[in-house]
């Protein structure tokens, strides 16, 4: 019985870089097809609540997200907590911001408008349409998020036009 070339060829061959005259292209590229959905496919860690997500990071981890989370709340008392692409959510009349930790930063969400009304503030960091990230081993900007996030509600509550009903806590 002859075996199925496209499964005959070693995985690592894909990420060492070896010539194409020893894996042709098309086989390169079946392969890391078939990576991608195994990895897609795999069983991803899912979270019931904030605290769930909060939980499964270090101490001091753990206290930076504290802290962005009771800034969102301060700012948009009426926000509701949620998880959203397997991240803490705020919504508010549709999602106001997301948030997440990584190895070595904190990735704030509060989307491309957000981003774009700060521009200036957020030059220190990395930043891209609708994201910035704020590293772990610096300050984390709580001020800079706050205004963010009054932003994001007043945006997202209409203020400024007529008969918005924005509530006191977020003016």
């Amino acid at each position: 019985m002859e075996e199925d070339s496209r499964t005959s060829i070693p995985f690592m061959i894909v990420y060492q870089r070896i010539p194409p005259v020893f894996c042709p292209m098309k086989e390169q590229k079946w392969l890391l097809r078939r990576i991608k959905g195994e990895l897609q496919s795999m069983p991803r860690k899912k979270f019931e609540s904030i605290d769930d997500y909060i939980r499964d990071f270090p101490p001091d981890v753990q206290k930076i997200l504290e802290n962005i989370r009771a800034t969102i709340h301060e700012t948009a008392p009426g926000a509701q907590e949620a998880i959203s692409y397997g991240i803490p959510t705020f919504r508010l009349h549709g999602n106001l911001v997301h948030f997440a930790a990584f190895k070595n930063h904190i990735g704030f969400y509060p989307t491309a408008s957000g981003i774009e009304e700060f521009e200036k503030e957020l030059a220190p960091y990395k930043h891209a349409k609708g994201s910035v990230q704020f590293p772990i081993d610096k300050p984390i900007p709580y001020d800079l998020i706050r205004k963010m996030v009054q932003y994001r509600a007043e945006e997202s509550l209409g203020r400024g036009q007529p008969g918005s009903n924005v509530p006191q806590g977020i003016r």
